[in-house]
Formats: structure tokens, sequence, C-alpha cells
């Protein structure tokens, strides 16, 4: 068999859809695989041109095999590249074309493809479509003629998908990035895979510590971790937990309330970690503890005032009280469940149709009320109150809720046998304000004032009713008292800020609200102050940071720059004329200007990164050369930070530029130095070897002669001669030695010194250096004591360097050792 018949025979039984092996024998059934296998088959010859396709390859192309036979793969395709010049192959793009290369390749060395992704670029319906494609090649022999059968599976769904996907995730993570929340992700044990931007500004830690893949319950304190990690197992069960409430741990040790929204993240079924949300709630907290304290407040507003509330429910004739009704009605708060009916009964008798009247005109007539009227206590008294209600209705009209407030106004009742109800409303409004509050004539003299005003100023009330408002005034703020009476004639109100002199002599600086009024039948100045003693330290606080923050810009020697992206100007600020001779003026043009200092040979490499931070966006940290007004050049750092919008984009970029040029040239000489003693180094190394290669000459005699008279051959030397020429030939060889550790510093400094390891006895070799040493321990009287006495110790080491540690060590002890002493 050759051809289509040598690759379907090769095919295994999986590919080849259990047809029974036996089939292959049949050129018939085979021809038949090819042309019904649900893959597009293509057969090219070593011209590039189709010899044969299969029925898929028709339907996906939409060529009948008639017609592509002799057709060139790109032709085949309707390949963009190939409907212009020559065809496939001719056109430069089809170098980069991994379909014909790959057909190309296996013909050239005749290796296969399997699998490689390639693209081509195709006409379909007349408009450009990109077809993605999973290419295999197979060389095959038809009619003895070298073949290729190309597989291709069109992958562009998928491809499309994983595109779609990939957007999908990228906008996720954009999406996340914005939120003023953290969102987060988990393993299975709570290690965090995912957090968004928010999270670094929340917790305090870094993008980098963040990537490092710590532990969520890492984030939260000891006291809630048991109970967060059963809400984890809860969550990956799939229950439903809704929103938890723990305390959070930041990097630097400090709390703060979180509320924790979290779900299971679910792959083919099965749970594989956590996604949520965790929202900072420190504002709702705070806002909680000041509804607590406003609502306890409230409460006691309402017992100070006498003054409480109620709701109604008409459907089901329930009412609501709050506990300063019932110290009205004379009950104990909450005692028992109030009706309307129960409440009627404590209306004084004669009053109970008035009451009832004027609530059915506002459930029948829709008419708030605003009525006083008289109780009964249980203890038999009256009381008068003062209750105003209204109406709620559905959209059917029908009434179904109703609420108001009652105030038991029985004191201000008996008050108004004395006093007028509208003079007593202003004065208790007058008095009972938190603020300084006057009343002067049109004269500034002073009509009325409250305690406060009296205690703010320092003066009791009988001396301000006798001054005029100029006496409380600055001098500087008193001239000006006549025109802002005329000014507020004319507008009628009026708020300005002045400075108020105490009695004794405090001036503090206060903001005036002013209102034209009639008072006593005659026109007058309500005015209320405000203390701003607090304001103003803050704002002269703010100030003494500006010129901090600029003392530290002019201090720091930089150039500080803003760069609007939009408008592309730079604001420029700190030692720009110092560092490079020119004004704010001159560099009005933005980042233009900038670009023309920067050094020719620099432009581009500061373009191109700018362009990669951004891309990528990571700070700024270049270094580069500018030019200086006087044409000289100087190497800057330039840092900055790309500040951007709560969508992502840029916007902005600050920073700053530093001269380091002195730093550049120091490191420059300060590696000329080092060159300078490296070759230092070496001269003295090849002076070393060389004079010790002329002192070995002179010694080798002397230790030949020792030699010659250590072997006594006319036998006329005593032992004690014999011992001497032995030392003598024995130090000869131990100077040897240390010059040939001369000619070695030069491989230990090249690090090519080796060790020549043998077996020697221990206590010969001690022998034999305390001999060496011994005529110098005599000059100094010192005696040397060697205390080792075993015999038949054997060491394996290089025995030259041991001699060389010894002898160094034995000559310190000499040189440190008193005379008479011992070693």
């Amino acid at each position: 068999m050759n051809g289509i018949e040598d690759v379907l025979s090769n095919l295994s039984a999986e590919e080849s859809y259990n047809i029974p092996a036996e089939s292959f024998k049949d050129p018939g059934v085979l021809n038949s695989i090819f042309d019904n296998l649900p893959l597009i088959l293509i057969l090219v010859n070593k011209e590039g041109r189709v010899e044969n396709i299969n029925r898929a390859t028709s339907i996906t192309l939409g060529k009948e095999k008639t017609d592509s036979i002799g057709l060139l793969g790109g032709e085949l395709f309707e390949c963009m590249n190939s409907l212009k010049d020559e065809g496939c192959g001719k056109n430069k793009e089809c170098s980069e074309c991994t379909v014909r290369n790959s057909v190309m390749y296996t013909f050239e060395t005749g290796e296969n493809i399997y699998k490689k992704e390639g693209e081509l670029e195709i006409i379909t319906n007349g408009r450009s479509v990109t077809l993605h494609l999973l290419i295999s090649t197979l060389l095959i022999k038809q009619n003895n003629e070298p073949m290729v059968l190309l597989t291709a599976d069109d992958i562009t769904e998928q491809k499309l998908s994983e595109k779609a996907l990939n957007e999908s995730e990228i906008k996720y993570k954009e999406l996340a990035d914005s939120l003023p929340q953290t969102v987060f992700e988990t393993d299975l044990q709570g290690n965090l895979i995912f957090v968004n931007r928010y999270a670094f500004d929340m917790f305090g830690y870094t993008q980098e510590e963040f990537a490092k893949g710590p532990n969520v319950f890492q984030t939260l304190i000891p006291e809630d971790l048991e109970r967060a990690k059963l809400n984890l197992e809860k969550v990956v069960r799939g229950e439903d937990l809704g929103s938890n409430e723990y305390t959070a741990l930041r990097k630097d040790g400090s709390t703060f309330p979180i509320s924790i929204y979290s779900s299971r993240i679910v792959h083919n079924d099965e749970t594989i970690g956590i996604r949520g949300i965790l929202v900072d709630i420190s504002e709702r907290k705070q806002a909680e503890e000041i509804l607590r304290k406003s609502e306890a407040s409230l409460s006691n507003a309402q017992r100070i005032s006498h003054l409480g509330n109620w709701d109604w429910d008409l459907v089901k004739n329930k009412l609501k009280l709050s506990d300063e009704i019932y110290n009205i009605l004379g009950l104990a708060p909450q005692e028992f469940e109030i009706t309307f009916e129960v409440f009627l009964n404590s209306v004084h008798p004669d009053d109970r149709m008035f009451v009832q009247n004027a609530i059915n005109k506002a459930v029948y007539e829709n008419k708030p009320y605003s009525i006083d009227y008289r109780i009964l206590l249980p203890d038999g008294s009256e009381r008068i109150v003062h209750e105003q209600g209204e109406v709620t209705f559905n959209k059917a009209g029908q009434a179904i809720w109703m609420c108001g407030i009652m105030q038991d106004i029985t004191e201000r009742k008996q008050i108004e046998t004395a006093l007028q109800k509208s003079e007593q409303k202003f004065r208790t409004f007058f008095n009972n304000s938190n603020d300084p509050t006057l009343i002067y004539d049109l004269e500034g003299i002073i009509l009325e004032v409250n305690e406060v005003a009296c205690e703010f100023m320092g003066y009791s009330k009988d001396e301000m009713l006798s001054m005029s408002i100029m006496d409380l005034d600055s001098p500087e703020y008193a001239s000006n008292v006549t025109d802002n009476i005329k000014q507020l004639q004319k507008e009628k109100s009026s708020i300005f800020e002045s400075v108020a002199i105490c009695k004794d002599g405090t001036p503090i600086p206060i903001e005036l609200s002013n209102r034209v009024i009639e008072y006593d039948g005659k026109p007058a100045v309500f005015s209320a102050s405000r203390n701003l003693t607090e304001r103003k330290k803050a704002e002269m606080e703010i100030l003494r940071w500006k010129e901090r923050y600029e003392a530290a810009v002019e201090a720091s020697g930089h150039i500080l720059y803003d760069w609007n992206v939009e408008t592309n100007y730079v604001t420029y600020g700190g030692e720009l004329e110092r560092m490079l001779g020119y004004s704010l003026e001159e560099m009005k043009d933005g980042l233009n200007n900038w670009l023309e200092l920067i050094h020719p040979k620099d432009r581009e490499y500061f373009k191109k990164t700018i362009k990669d931070l951004i891309t990528t966006k990571k700070s700024a940290n270049l270094e580069y050369r500018v030019c200086r007004k006087d044409g000289s050049y100087i190497i800057v750092e330039d840092a900055g930070r790309f500040i951007r919008n709560i969508q992502g984009e840029l916007i902005g970029m600050v920073g700053f530029v530093k001269d380091i040029t002195e730093s550049r040239e120091a490191q420059e000489a300060m590696l000329q130095a080092k060159l300078v003693a490296e070759a230092a180094n070496r001269t003295k190394s090849e002076f070393l070897a060389n004079m010790s290669h002329e002192l070995r000459t002179p010694l080798n005699s002397i230790i030949g002669f020792s030699q010659l008279l250590n072997s006594n051959p006319s036998g006329n030397l005593d032992e004690k001669e014999s011992k001497y020429s032995y030392n003598i030939m024995d130090s000869g060889k131990h100077l040897l030695d240390l010059i040939n550790d001369i000619l070695e510093i030069s491989k230990i400094e090249s690090g090519k010194i080796e060790l020549e390891c043998e077996k020697f006895s221990l206590s010969s070799f001690i022998r034999n250096m305390e001999y060496i040493i011994k005529h110098l321990a005599d000059e100094k009287n010192i005696e040397i004591c060697n205390q080792f006495s075993s015999e038949n110790i054997e060491v394996y080491a290089d025995k030259l360097r041991m001699k060389q540690i010894l002898y160094n060590l034995l000559s310190n002890s000499l040189k440190f050792t008193p005379e008479n002493g011992c070693i």
C-alpha cells in the first residue's frame, strides 16, 4: 500500500473509529475512511499543490474536490495573501505562514509535525476572517512521489472563547480595582489568590506582599479566627451566610471593623475556592454609635421637654408610644399594650368628643391636626397636652397609619397666664440657644443678651446691657460696625467674621450671623456668634504645613514636577533654575521643553521607558543626561509615579528630578582606582615570583653541602657536630619551603593552589618542628615542652601546609613569650 493507504493503516483503532484492522487491506475502505474523517485532510505535492481533499475539507472551505485539485494551499483556503501577486508562497507574507512552513518543513526534513497552532487570514463572504488551526503533517509516498498529508483542526471558536474569557477576566479585575471595597479570592484553605488594588490601602500591605499569597485569616484579630474558620467551612458547603462582621488587622497592628460577603467559586460542579467582598464598616459603626447616642439624646430630650411620639396602626388598631408619653399618661413605660380605646379613656371626659372629631377629620378628610386637651392620670390629677397628628394613606386612598407627637404643656399653660405665648416661645429659644446670642438696636446699643453670651464674654448680664456692640469688638472691627449695620438694613441678613475682646482682654475670633428683626415694635439686629478659635488654629496649622512643604521643596535641591496628561502641561517646582539655569517661564511649553533638554542619545530610551511603564503600571525610576542652559550636561535620576482615575485611566504623573552627576563620577573614579589596584597587585605578584626564584639558587647550594656534610663521608664529625649539620640542612629546607610559599602567593590570590596530601607520623613531624625553632627559643632562654608522647598516630594531610601553619603559630608564641618562659 502507499499514499492514503499508508496513512490510514497506521491509525489506531480509536482514531479509525473502531473499524476492524482487516478492513485496511481494502483500498476502497481506506479511501472511504479518508473521505469521511471529520477533520480537514489535504494531500499536498512537493510543488505545494493539492492532490486530494476529503469531504470535511470540502464542506468547511466550501469547495468541491474537483475544483480543489491542483490549487495551491493558499488558494484552497482563500488566504488573503494568496489572492494577490503570484499566489501561495510567492508573497513576502508567506514566509511567516505557519501552514505553508509546516508543509515545507516536512518535505525538507522528513519530520512530521503534530498539532502546531497556526493562523490564516482568509476571505469569506466578502470579508476578512482569521482562521485558527491546529496543524499536523505526515510525509508519505504516493506513486513513489513524496507527499505531505496536512491535517487541520479548526479551533477558531475555541480561540474566540479563550479571548472572550481573557477579556472577561481583565474586565473583572479592572472592575474589582475600581471598587471602593476589597474584592478577594481564596483557595479552600483561605490562602489569598487575588485581591484588588483597594486592599493595599485598606490593610497597609504592598502588592508584592499580597502576591506571596498570605492567608486571609492573617488579616483578622485572634478572637475572630475560630468563628471565621467555621463560617468558611459553611460557605464551602454551600450555605448562604449573608454578611459576617469581624475585626480586621492592618499590617501596622491597628484594627477596624469589616463586613464580609462571600460565596463559593465552583468549577465543573466542584467548589475550588471562595470569592467575596470585604467592606470597611467603620463609618457605619460610627453612624450606629451616633444613632444610638442620638436615640438616647432624643429620649433625654423628650424627657426634658416632656414631649413624646406615637405611631398608630389603623389596620390592627395598635398604638406604639414612646416612653415619655407613658410618663405623661402617668403609666409605667411599656406597662401593657395600648389600643386607641384604652388611650381615649385617659382623655378628660369633656374633651373626648373634641379629640375624636380631630382624629376623624384627619382620617376621613386628610386634615392633619394640632390640638390641646386635658388628660386624666390614674391618681385623678389633670394634665394639659399638645398633640399633633397626620395620616398615611395607601394607593386605594384608605387610611392605614397615623403618627404624631404629644407634649405635656401643663407648665407652659400656667406660664401663659403671665406672659404672652409668642414672647415666651421667643425667649425660650433665645435663652436656650447654645451660641452666644444678643439683640442690639441700629445704633449698636445692646438690648438683650443670653447667659451663654455672658459666660463667653466674661461679663454679667447687667454689665452687657449697659454696653454697645462696639465695646465688645476689637478696634479694627469696631470701626466697621456702623457700615455693617447700614449694609445689614439693605440685605436684611449677613454673616461675617470679627474678633471679640473678652472682659479679661482675651481676643477670640468669631463668626457672626446677623438678621434684622422687630423688637418691642422697633427694628433691631438679632446676632448669634460662633467661636472660631479651633478653626483658626486648623487654618494656621494648614498654613504652617504649606510653608514647611515649600521649605522642604527648596531644601531638597531637586526639581519637582506635575505632568497633566490631558493638557500635556508640566508644573515645575523646587530648584529648576539653580539646577538647569532655566526659569519657569522658559519651560512653559511643558513636556516638549523637557524632551528637548534630554541628550539625543537618551531621548528614545526615555520615551520608550515611559511608554512601557504606562503599560505595565509601574513607577518610574530612570537615569539619563539633561542639557543645562550653558550647554553642559548633567546626569539626573528621574523618580515618578503615575496617577490614574478610578477607571484606571492615566491622568498625570508626579515626581522629582535629582542631579546625580557627582555620585556617578565618584563611582567611575572608584572603578578606575580598582583597576589601578588590581594592576599593582599583579605587579607585586610578579616581583615576588622573580625574587623567590633568585633566592632559591644559592639556597639549593647550602642545602646540598649541608646534606654532604651530614652524611659524614670521612667519619670525623662527632655527635654534636652531626646534629648541627642536620639542623643546617633542615633549616635550609624550611627556608626553601618558605620561599616556595612566596611563589605560591600568586597561586593563592588567583585561587589555583592545590593540596598535596600524604600519610606521615605526627610525632616525627612535631619533633622536626621542635628542632627547627629550638635555636630561636635558645636565644630567649625559652623552654620548649613537647607533651605529645604517642608514636603510633599517623595523619593524612598536606605536610607542607601543616608545617607552615605550625611554624607560624610557634613563631608567634616565641615572639610574645617572655624570656625564661615555656612553650
